[in-house]
């Protein structure tokens, strides 16, 4: 097993610049990624030439019994009989372990092509992609069907693309920002430093950096947030993983470019921190005033059947409950009614984001929660300065269904980093009584618990227990 995740590149050529090279090896080893090398030249005494079949497959024979790539990285191949090998290998490959990324880079090289050869490049490679990666005018210069040189544009024209593959395009150059287009989505990500143009050292780091992201297991969008943050640290000189909120990019649509200018003026509640410890999260009134009957100082309701008949009464009566106790209640979902009931908060999921009227939410004094499942959503929330963020789920649940994987305590840890002292953090999702203690030292503000109350025994007294070990956990991390 490696200890380090392993990339492939395939297709590298000239040897880097020394500048480069030096800012190349420095991004690689400070991400903590190895890189492994497949060329597409070879280097003889008369001079560089191209690898043929048969020495181009050899390499991939021979790096195949040294170390299983985490990600593979191709580029720069020039000729069709390297294509067709690479393609053979990727489907191999993708067959045996499709966890491992395949990111293509439709560079230079690929613009200077034929348009034969490069639509088998394309056509040959891009069914084992899991993100192509190019600069605007290179697409350009092979899409026929582009009109114009805007993402919507670029969006129509990618279309037939995606009946070979469904891997996502990532538009890149030597502008600061970052375009990424998928068959039904378009963003933008904006760099959070003082440069109106990217040198090809700067271009190279933000790619390598992606790269290595992707290589330590993260998604794509993700991995596109963490490289912009990383670069705009390496501008600044202190080129890190993402741990400053101030280096995350500002993500908009393509329909909404201006939309986060509008969100950042939205004022939410602020919530009480001293109250913000155990939190308990339930599906009913019952659960709800059992827990705090039993100390619970801060609760979330959450009914998952938006048709549930009772609903308006439980949201009203949830009110009620919050007030009696002052424990600070929140709503899942149901922002309208939480509203018209004076709820003293909501809870929203990133997918809540596009439909509620946030500024109604803003404008009625309630305090706003919101889900992240890593760097992309929670620079996504961020845009909204809400009262506090949900990091999850940390652990397997049994309570919903998700699409992401476990973030696990190592990235709760860095999530959790970034954030301190700029917005109050909850762990959510299978936290069981005996991990509360490792995620609260995790080094977030606030433990959410479900299954640990509403599937003990005796629910009162494990309320009172885990209240009584988080406060016991806080005071030893205090310490």
């Amino acid at each position: 097993m490696n200890s380090l995740p392993v990339i492939w590149q395939v297709g590298s050529c000239q040897p880097a610049a020394g500048d480069l090279l030096a800012a190349l090896n420095a991004t690689e080893k400070g991400l903590g990624c190895v890189m492994k090398q497949i060329h597409a030249f070879q280097h003889t005494d008369s001079g560089v030439t191209a690898c043929s079949f048969a020495e181009f497959d050899d390499q991939w024979q021979s790096l195949l019994m040294s170390a299983m790539p985490d990600v593979i990285y191709v580029h720069g191949l020039v000729s069709r009989e390297l294509v067709v090998c690479c393609a053979k290998w990727l489907r191999h490959i993708k067959a045996q372990l499709p966890s491992i990324k395949v990111i293509l880079r439709l560079d230079a090289a690929f613009a200077e092509q034929t348009q034969t050869t490069a639509a088998c490049f394309v056509s040959e490679l891009s069914a084992s992609a899991d993100l192509v990666v190019t600069k605007k005018d290179h697409l350009a210069q092979w899409l026929d069907n582009l009109e114009g040189s805007s993402d919507k544009a670029i969006q129509r024209a990618l279309q037939p693309m995606f009946s070979l593959s469904k891997a996502p395009w990532l538009l890149l150059d030597e502008l600061p920002g970052v375009g990424f287009i998928s068959q039904h989505q378009a963003l933008n990500f904006s760099l959070c430093a003082e440069a109106s143009f990217l040198t090809p050292i700067d271009q190279n780091i933000r790619l390598l950096s992606l790269v290595c992201f992707l290589a330590h297991g993260y998604d794509e969008l993700d991995a596109i947030t963490m490289a912009q943050s990383y670069l705009a640290s390496h501008l600044d000189e202190s080129a890190s993983w993402p741990n400053n909120t101030h280096y995350l990019p500002v993500i908009s649509t393509i329909e909404t470019p201006c939309l986060e200018d509008k969100c950042a003026s939205l004022s939410f509640a602020a919530i009480d921190l001293e109250k913000f410890g155990l939190y308990p999260v339930v599906d009913s009134i019952e659960w709800l005033q059992l827990v705090l009957e039993n100390g619970a100082t801060t609760a979330q309701l959450r009914i998952k059947d938006p048709h549930e008949l009772t609903l308006d009464s439980q949201i009203k009566e949830a009110v009620a409950l919050g007030q009696r106790y002052q424990a600070q209640v929140f709503i899942n979902d149901y922002w309208q009614k939480a509203i018209e009931h004076g709820a003293f908060g909501i809870h929203l999921g990133q997918e809540d984001l596009a439909v509620a009227d946030l500024e109604a939410i803003a404008q009625a004094g309630l305090a706003l929660g919101i889900s992240t499942h890593g760097y992309f959503e929670i620079a996504n929330a961020m845009k909204i300065n809400p009262s506090y963020i949900a990091l999850g789920h940390i652990f397997p649940t049994q309570t919903k269904d998700m699409p992401s994987q476990p973030q696990g305590l190592v990235r709760l840890a860095l999530y959790a980093a970034l954030l301190k002292g700029r917005y109050p953090t909850v762990a959510i999702g299978g936290i069981s009584a005996q991990r509360v203690a490792p995620v609260h030292k995790a080094g977030v503000d606030s433990v959410a618990l479900v299954t640990a109350i509403t599937k003990a025994a005796n629910p009162e007294q494990a309320t009172r227990e885990l209240l009584s070990l988080y406060q016991t956990e806080k005071a030893l991390v205090h310490e």
